[in-house]
Parts: C-alpha cells; structure tokens; sequence
C-alpha cells in the first residue's frame, strides 16, 4: 500500500519548536549543550505532561494493540519506559546494540510498546506488527520522519496503521 502525508505535515518541525524550553535568563553554557541540557530537563521533569497523559489514554484505549513511540531524546525514554508497567516495554536507542533482536522480540510480543529515539530506530528494522505509531514531537527533518514512519508500515503489514502526532503549541524563534 501506498502511504501519502501531506507535505506541510512533514514541515512541522521547522514551525515547531518541540520539547525545548528556554530559561528567562541567560547562562554561560555553550548554546549546543544549553539546548541539549535544557530538553531532558524538559521532559524529564514533566513538564510536559499533555504528551505523557495522551499516551498513556492511548495504551489504555487499545489494550490489545502494539504501539511503537518515537522520540527525540533519551531522557523521554526514561520517562517513559518507567511510568508503563502493565505491557512488555522494548527500547531502541542509540544505547542499544543489538537492534535487531530487540525488534524481534518486539515483533513477536502481544500487546508490546517499542519505545525509539527516531535515529536509532528510523532504519535497518521491522517493526511491522505495530497497530499505532505515536511521534512525540517530530524531527527536523522530514525525511527522518518518513523513515521511522516505514519502520511500521512495511511489506507485511496487515490492517491500518495510526500515526499520533503529538506536537507542543510554541512556535520556534
């Protein structure tokens, strides 16, 4: 089957500023580290509880479906992989060295969740038993987007695939 996302949906990260919050005054980081510092504190604290709360409605929603959940950061992983306790939980991030295996499992676990930072799991993988993909936030580039989108929704794909993008309302300076 043939996927079609509309162009200004693959656009979003360059209007969207997602998970970065910057602080009233400035500090004497480097900008890199500063921004870096500054998202998994972000999430890591909470902040953003909309994103945490919708997902955790969705799994509740579809207790029989496997959700795989993009992100951007490690610390959202951590977050996230500690607040679900009633399904497998596999994590794919650049920590991670056999991929592949974990993605198995994944693939042959009911009622899995594959949390992903989308470098880590946008290519070399199936994930293809997956009913719903969720984007907490999206990356910078469209392309990176459309490669952790494929990982689900590959040749063996059977029935509909959801997408959930959950998006912050700040627009990027």
């Amino acid at each position: 089957p043939i996927l079609h996302i509309p162009k200004s949906v693959l656009h979003l990260p360059s209007v969207t500023n997602h998970t970065l919050h910057f602080p009233a005054q400035p500090i004497s980081d480097p900008p890199t580290h500063h921004l870096a510092l500054m998202a998994k504190q972000s999430l890591a604290s909470g902040s953003n509880p909309l994103k945490l709360s919708f997902l955790s409605t969705l799994l509740s929603k579809f207790p029989d479906h496997k959700f795989i959940v993009f992100c951007s950061f490690h610390a959202v992983l951590n977050t996230l992989q500690a607040s679900i306790s009633n399904r497998p939980v596999f994590v794919i991030s650049g920590k991670v060295h056999d991929k592949v295996h974990i993605a198995d499992a994944f693939q042959a676990t009911p009622r899995a969740v594959c949390l992903c930072t989308f470098k880590a799991a946008s290519t070399a993988i199936n994930l293809s038993s997956a009913h719903s993909v969720v984007f907490l936030g999206v990356p910078w580039s469209p392309a990176t987007s459309l490669q952790a989108l494929d990982r689900a929704h590959r040749s063996g794909h059977l029935g509909p695939l959801d997408l959930y993008l959950l998006l912050d309302s700040h627009l990027d300076h």
